[in-house]
């Protein structure tokens, strides 16, 4: 009897010291190797010009190449046009005034491919205006905007509004500062340029979405909240309209 006895008490000690160790064992994250695959590319910018079409993008955790998408206009079917470790690419193979959509997906050391990005269209132009470098998001109602034009031109005038209402002329410049409407939303600059010889340019414009303010929904805190002991650790979570960061 004694004997059976002291092998539950050894085995209960085995087992508590065995659970013991499990709570000790760190939780393992998941791989993000190279075999690992890759995550849609973000922050894309495109600036159009005479003939040519230039876009950039992020570059993405674990792409060693990146294979750029095409389509021509809206209804033709899409084509790779370039598979590259560049996070950047000109495309000079354009026609002025038409639309071009583009998707771009990081590709891992195995060769695959990882998600694509969404398609972002540009239309070529002798003329063009570009606010912020092509951003699709401003905090500031106060932008740069960045304009393309042939050598002979002379005069140009830029507005809010498609009737280019209330502005006057101004000297052509490449840099231009500029206030945008009040109001979080999208907001669409227009332009149009004059030359030597008084001949004007069809309007150009461009958009970009004016966001300063976030409303705030809901916050979390983890552990939950009490009286917490100076030098804790607390992680807390802050979470704004529309899934803003």
């Amino acid at each position: 009897m004694r004997r059976l006895f002291t092998q539950f008490l050894l085995m209960s000690i085995f087992l508590a010291g065995f659970i013991g160790c499990l709570n000790d064992i760190e939780e393992v994250p998941l791989d993000t190797s190279d075999g690992a695959v890759t995550a849609a590319p973000t922050g894309i910018k495109i600036q159009v010009g005479d003939g040519s079409i230039h876009i950039s993008w992020n570059a993405v955790s674990n792409a060693a190449t990146y294979r750029l998408y095409r389509r021509w206009g809206a209804e033709s079917g899409i084509s790779l046009i370039s598979d590259s470790p560049n996070t950047f690419y000109l495309d000079e193979d354009v026609i002025n005034g038409q639309a071009y959509y583009y998707s771009i997906a990081g590709v891992n050391s195995q060769k695959l491919e990882g998600r694509r990005s969404g398609m972002i269209y540009a239309v070529p132009s002798i003329y063009n205006l570009l606010i912020n470098g092509g951003d699709a998001y401003t905090g500031s109602r106060t932008v740069l905007l960045n304009l393309t034009a042939p050598l002979t031109t002379t005069l140009m005038r830029i507005a809010n509004d498609s009737l280019m209402g209330g502005d006057s002329w101004e000297l052509f410049g490449i840099n231009r500062e500029w206030n945008l409407d009040e109001g979080d939303g999208i907001k669409r600059v227009y332009a149009v340029f004059q030359d030597e010889n008084g001949s004007l340019s069809p309007v150009s414009s461009n958009s970009i979405i004016l966001d300063t303010y976030a409303s705030i929904e809901d916050i979390s805190f983890t552990p939950a909240p009490y009286l917490y002991s100076p030098g804790a650790t607390v992680h807390f979570v802050l979470r704004v309209e529309d899934d803003e960061t």
